[in-house]
């Protein structure tokens, strides 16, 4: 990489600037080192607490992630049918009231483990 006369101005300008905040610290009782140090410390620390705060946030998804999990598996329609539950269908419409069928319509009623055919006989509208 070849340095051109700008950057080697620019180069000079910033060791200078070094070299002048260097006396003005060691006027304080301060050395470029130790400063370094201090800021080294203060950064490691930052870092510590950064990790920190991203162990905390992915904790907290995974515990979020397990407890919707949960009830995802609770809220599954096999789920439920294992339960004892049943799906009964007419005309593939899903029953939710006895006024969506006649007397002699036929029903599908989905069971965990397969399904049974009927037909109403009677209705009773509460």
């Amino acid at each position: 990489m070849r340095i051109d006369s700008t950057q080697k101005i620019h180069t000079h300008y910033i060791l200078g600037l070094f070299q002048d905040v260097e006396q003005q610290l060691s006027r304080f009782g301060y050395s470029a080192s130790a400063l370094i140090l201090i800021h080294q410390i203060k950064f490691n620390e930052t870092i510590d607490h950064f990790q920190t705060s991203i162990k905390t946030v992915f904790e907290r998804s995974q515990s979020d992630y397990q407890q919707l999990n949960v009830l995802l598996r609770t809220l599954d329609p096999q789920a439920i049918l294992l339960r004892g539950y049943a799906i009964v269908t007419h005309n593939n419409l899903v029953l939710r009231s006895t006024e969506q069928v006649q007397i002699n319509d036929g029903l599908v009623i989905q069971l965990a483990k397969g399904s049974i055919e009927a037909t109403v006989t009677k209705r009773s509208i509460i």
